[in-house]
């Protein structure tokens, strides 16, 4: 009986863990998702990967092209509805870059 169990286990394992990366995949937010239009500017090549951090002031942010933001990080310009900003963008992310997971960015 317990070699059946570990084996179901390791079965519906393998699946959920393939799954899982579909649907990591699919809810990343490239240039032409409906997640890229609020951010400045949102370059060819670039991914926001799935699960987001928190995500604030998307529309003083500028995210260049070939850019890759891992998982679970937090991109923020300003720290309040209508706050004036003294740039624009507040927050700029240039080509080619690589934020790993767990970063914040924060602009003010």
């Amino acid at each position: 009986m317990f070699g059946l169990r570990s084996r179901c286990r390791s079965v519906v394992g393998r699946l959920i863990r393939a799954v899982s990366r579909r649907v990591n995949s699919a809810a990343s937010i490239g240039p032409n998702d409906h997640g890229a239009r609020p951010y400045k500017q949102f370059g060819n090549g670039s991914i926001i990967s799935w699960p987001t951090g928190n995500m604030y002031g998307e529309r003083w942010i500028s995210i260049g092209e070939n850019t890759m933001i891992a998982s679970h990080v937090t991109l923020s310009a300003g720290m309040v509805p209508d706050q004036q900003m003294m740039t624009d963008p507040v927050v700029i992310i240039g080509d080619r870059c690589l934020i790993g997971r767990g970063s914040s960015i924060v602009g003010h």
